[in-house]
């Protein structure tokens, strides 16, 4: 079983109005290619929060998972999700995967830009670097991917095992699915004061 983690949109204008807009993280519980529990946390959109977040979701799954996905690490915009502190904390495996090679160079100015804070968030994003990469459909663009508490070989597998609809893994697929549509219903999310979700 695995529970994979992605976020959903935001209004452009929640990077300017810093601390008032949040975002949704919806975590799914799969035995692929069949879900068997979603649950969903609010985010702030550039805050801090996304790792507590989602170990709040893992430890209310009905059936302990034995890897967590993630779509990247970064959150509602540049919140964070440490998998080396997810992993720590809950004792489960974690697989990053994403479609695309990030660029570090462009990451690291915008974080410099935008936070006072950038070395702490910067330091968050780059030690999962460099990345792996593993072909799911043959002759199509790979995915990358990087694991903690889990060999390369078995992360690679068990991402090649997860997809059923093209190149994403069917956990995070379907976070995605989850986050934006609750988003197109009930969104866009505003904090009730400035740092609370």
């Amino acid at each position: 079983m695995v529970l994979g983690f992605d976020d959903g949109p935001f209004p452009p204008f929640a990077k300017i109005e810093r601390g008032r807009h949040a975002a949704l993280l919806v975590g799914t519980l799969m035995r692929t290619p069949r879900p068997l529990w979603v649950s969903a946390r609010l985010i702030l959109v550039d805050g801090l929060d996304a790792t507590e977040k989602a170990l709040s979701i893992i430890s209310s799954a009905p059936l302990k998972p034995k890897i967590i996905m993630l779509s990247g690490v970064t959150f509602g915009g540049f919140n964070l999700i440490d998998a080396e502190d997810l992993y720590r904390l809950s004792g489960i495996p974690v697989i990053i995967v994403t479609d695309r090679l990030p660029d570090l160079v462009s990451i690291k100015r915008a974080l410099k830009k935008h936070f006072d804070d950038w070395e702490h968030r910067y330091g968050i994003i780059s030690k999962f670097y460099p990345l792996n990469k593993t072909h799911v459909i043959f002759g199509k663009k790979p995915v990358y991917f990087t694991s903690i508490g889990i060999s390369r070989e078995e992360a690679s597998e068990i991402i090649k095992n997860t997809c059923v609809r093209g190149r994403i893994p069917e956990p995070l697929r379907f976070s995605g699915l989850v986050a934006r549509r609750l988003t197109e219903l009930l969104g866009p999310f505003k904090v009730k004061a400035v740092g609370e979700v």
